[in-house]
């Protein structure tokens, strides 16, 4: 099945329990993110699981990684490491020898990489001790 099929497949079962996917839920951009796939053995005995296909919904190039799997695994187990361009849906798909596509799907927050961290950390405080002094401001108007 080719990566724009597999993007705007309707007939994706929900794989929620018999596929684990881990991601961090925020990551900064421009970094390695580590996933990590852990599909049920009972569903790749059973299933005949023969391909992993790891997608980001909001990236340019949105297929992540595309892995052929073994048939005679009892249980498999996927490490990868990847980049994510924007928040995302990151899916794990499962594609099985009968044709069939099971997925489970994670929410990460992509934040941008700051050039330095010092500007960063003084825009925060400059713009919390603002809302701060805006609400002392109003707490002392308040009879």
């Amino acid at each position: 099945m080719s990566p724009a099929e597999l993007i705007c497949a309707e007939a994706i079962d929900a794989g929620d329990g018999m596929i684990q996917l881990d991601v961090p839920h925020l990551v900064t951009r421009d970094m390695n993110v580590h996933v990590s796939v852990l599909v049920d053995r009972h569903l790749a005995t059973t299933r005949a699981v023969t391909r992993l296909h790891l997608i980001a919904d909001a990236n340019q190039d949105p297929l992540l990684a595309s892995v052929q799997l073994a048939p005679d695994m009892a249980a498999h187990h996927v490490r990868a490491e990847v980049r994510l361009d924007a928040p995302t849906d990151v899916r794990a798909v499962l594609e099985c020898a009968d044709g069939a596509l099971m997925q489970t799907s994670r929410w990460v927050w992509v934040i941008p990489a700051e050039r330095d961290d010092t500007a960063w950390r003084t825009r925060n405080v400059a713009a919390a001790t603002s809302h701060g002094s805006r609400e002392g401001a109003r707490r002392r108007e308040q009879p």
